[in-house]
C-alpha cells in the first residue's frame, strides 16, 4: 500500500521536473535567439555596438558596449538588443549608402566628419532612433529641422556645427526629448528663448555657445530641468541664472569660465543641487561653509583653468 501511495508523489515530481526543464530550455532558446540586420552595401558604413547595459543609454557620453560587428552585409544580433551605430567617414562621403540602413537602431553617432544636411535627412528616416549625436559636422539649422520626424528621439546633440539655434523651433514637437547638446555653437538669445517651449527637456549642454543672460533666463520655464552646463560662456551672470531658481529639480550645474562665482550660488539656495562645477580653484573658509550649509548633499568641484576636449565635444553632464 505504501508503494501505491508513492505513485502520485513520483508523478507530481516528474511533472515538476519536466516543467523546470521546459522553462530552462525556453530561457536558453530566448537567450540564443538572434535577428538579422541587413546592410545592402558591400563596404562597411560604421561599427555596431550593443548599448552598454551598465549605463543610462541616453545620458552617458559614450554608450558603446559590446562590439557586434561591421555595418555591412548581414549582421546577427541577439533579439532585443539596443543597437548603436558609429558612422565611418565613408558613409558621409556618399549619403546614398545610408538609404537602406535597417530601421532598428537605438542610437547613431557621426563625429569629426563632413556630414551634411543630406546625411542628416537620410538618418531622419530611422523612425526608431532614440539617440542621435553629431559632432563637428557640416549640418545647418535648416538641415537640423529634419529631426522633427524622429518622434521617439530622447537625445539630440549637434556640437561644433556653427548653428545659431533656429532649428530649436521644432524641438517642442518631440515629446520624448530629454537631453539636448549644442556645445560650441553661436546661439542667439532669441533662439535660446524658444527652448522654453521644449518642456520635456531634462539636461542641456550649452558649453561655449555664446549664451547670455537674456537667453538663459527663458529656461526657467523648464520644470523638468535636472542638469545645465554653462561652461565657457563668459557673459553669463547671476542675473541670467537667478530665474532658474524656478527649476525645482535642478541637480547639476556647471558655471566654469562664466562671470559667476561661488557666492552667487548662495542665491540659488533651496534647489536640490547634487553636483556643481565652479570657477574657483580654492574657496575661502566663510564662503565654503556658507555654500556647504546651503547645499549639504552637493559635490562641489573646483575649477579647471582650461576646458577639456570632453567638455567641449561631448554631452553628458549627468554622467561624468
Amino acid at each position: 500500500m505504501a508503494g501505491i501511495k508513492l505513485v502520485p508523489f513520483f508523478i507530481a515530481a516528474l511533472a515538476a521536473l519536466s516543467a523546470d526543464l521546459s522553462f530552462a530550455q525556453s530561457a536558453a532558446a530566448a537567450k540564443s535567439a538572434t535577428e538579422t540586420l541587413k546592410f545592402h552595401g558591400r563596404i562597411s558604413i560604421g561599427r555596431l555596438y550593443e548599448m552598454n547595459p551598465a549605463q543610462d543609454p541616453i545620458a552617458t557620453s559614450d554608450p558603446r558596449g559590446k562590439f557586434l560587428g561591421a555595418a555591412c552585409g548581414e549582421v546577427q544580433i541577439p533579439v532585443g538588443t539596443k543597437v548603436f551605430l558609429d558612422l565611418d567617414p565613408v558613409a558621409v562621403e556618399n549619403p546614398d549608402c545610408l538609404e537602406d540602413i535597417p530601421n532598428k537602431l537605438y542610437g547613431l553617432r557621426a563625429r569629426y566628419t563632413d556630414a551634411t544636411d543630406a546625411v542628416l535627412l537620410r538618418i531622419c528616416k530611422l523612425s526608431e532612433l532614440r539617440r542621435l549625436d553629431m559632432v563637428e559636422c557640416e549640418v545647418t539649422d535648416s538641415g537640423a529641422m529634419a529631426i522633427e520626424k524622429l518622434k521617439k528621439l530622447e537625445r539630440f546633440a549637434l556640437a561644433t556645427a556653427n548653428v545659431n539655434g533656429a532649428y530649436f523651433k521644432v524641438l517642442p514637437t518631440l515629446p520624448n526629448l530629454r537631453c539636448l547638446g549644442v556645445s560650441n555653437n553661436k546661439l542667439t538669445a532669441e533662439n535660446v528663448a524658444t527652448l522654453s517651449l521644449a518642456t520635456s527637456l531634462e539636461t542641456i549642454n550649452l558649453t561655449g555657445s555664446h549664451i547670455t543672460d537674456q537667453g538663459l533666463k527663458h529656461l526657467a520655464t523648464l520644470k523638468n530641468l535636472r542638469g545645465l552646463d554653462l561652461n565657457s560662456n563668459p557673459e553669463v551672470t547671476i542675473a541670467g541664472l537667478l530665474p532658474l531658481k524656478a527649476c525645482k529639480k535642478l541637480e547639476y550645474l556647471n558655471f566654469r569660465h562664466t562671470a559667476l562665482r561661488a557666492n552667487d550660488l548662495l542665491r540659488l539656495k533651496g534647489l536640490p543641487l547634487k553636483r556643481v562645477e565652479m570657477n574657483e580653484t580654492v574657496l575661502s573658509g566663510p564662503i565654503e561653509t556658507a555654500v556647504r550649509n546651503a547645499f549639504p548633499i552637493c559635490n562641489l568641484e573646483l575649477g579647471k583653468r582650461v576646458p577639456s576636449d570632453e567638455n567641449k565635444m561631448l554631452f553628458a553632464p549627468m554622467s561624468r
